[in-house]
């Protein structure tokens, strides 16, 4: 999870001496740092943090506490009718491994986009409610994805997840793949995506999946995986626990502080040596500052 907090503050002074607001941007990132898929607590290594290619001073580092605010969108257009039981198979394994400290909403994506409504009470498995889809017709995946971007923007203070299962073929978006990605980086989401399928074979030959399910959870600091077999759910649920499980939290005041709204490229290096961990990390690539 990601976020920009701002703080800023200026006394009132006469107008002919004015004096420029003392604007502080504060910036958060998640870290979630791998060893063969064992997670490593990423603070308790050397590392540095750049923002657009300037070297930043680390305010503080630790486990991240927040409790998670996770969309989960199925994809249910037609395509998605041979993939439907392995993405409630996949479901079912990723809701009992991670963790419960959170909000967990189900959506289901054709042409619409639709909120599942669960009875007043009930404690059961979301999995249970994709029993009875039947999936059909098109699919505006990256709209969705916009759209669920802006709710979870709302959800101050937490950790804000997006869970997309697909087979990555969207046929009927106003949105190109950029713009979603960038709805993503600017409400601090990080997104896990379950690829269903692989190419799609047509009668004008095979179709290759949208870049984005990657594209997006590289962006963001998740992860892609493909579950285009049954054999794939147990390693792609384990995976996602772990790395929810296992996120540190770096806090910094960007040597920026301008409020522009422009993009600000994050770079993250940790010391690799004799004795240290190889380790694989996963962090949000950047974020948009806030506009003034």
């Amino acid at each position: 999870m990601f976020a920009a907090l701002l703080s800023a503050s200026a006394q009132e002074r006469p107008k002919s001496q004015p004096t420029p607001a003392q604007t502080k941007l504060l910036v958060l990132i998640p870290v979630v740092a791998l060893d063969h898929g064992n997670s490593v607590d990423f603070c308790a290594q050397p590392f540095s943090v750049s923002e657009n290619g300037a070297r930043q001073f680390i305010d503080s580092c630790g486990p991240d506490t927040r409790p998670l605010t996770v969309a989960i969108l199925v994809d249910v257009s037609g395509s998605m009718r041979p993939h439907i039981a392995r993405v409630r198979e996949t479901l079912y394994s990723l809701l009992q491994q991670i963790p419960g400290n959170g909000q967990y909403s189900l959506f289901l994506g054709g042409i619409g986009l639709s909120k599942v409504a669960t009875p007043p009470g009930y404690q059961g498995p979301l999995a249970d409610f994709l029993a009875s889809v039947q999936p059909y017709g098109q699919t505006a995946i990256f709209d969705h994805v916009q759209v669920l971007a802006g709710d979870l923007e709302g959800a101050a203070g937490t950790r804000r997840v997006l869970l997309t299962f697909t087979d990555g073929f969207d046929n009927a978006s106003d949105l190109p793949v950029e713009k979603a990605i960038e709805a993503l980086r600017r409400a601090h989401v990080t997104t896990y995506c379950f690829a269903m399928a692989g190419d799609l074979r047509t009668l004008g030959g095979p179709v290759r999946p949208s870049p984005f399910l990657k594209k997006s959870a590289e962006a963001t600091g998740g992860a892609h995986f493909n579950v285009t077999k049954a054999e794939h759910i147990e390693h792609a649920a384990k995976s996602v626990s772990t790395m929810l499980k296992a996120a540190s939290l770096i806090s910094y005041y960007s040597t920026n502080p301008s409020l522009d709204g422009s993009l600000r490229r994050i770079k993250i290096e940790s010391k690799q040596g004799s004795g240290r961990p190889k380790m694989q990390l996963h962090y949000p690539r950047g974020y948009y500052a806030p506009n003034q």
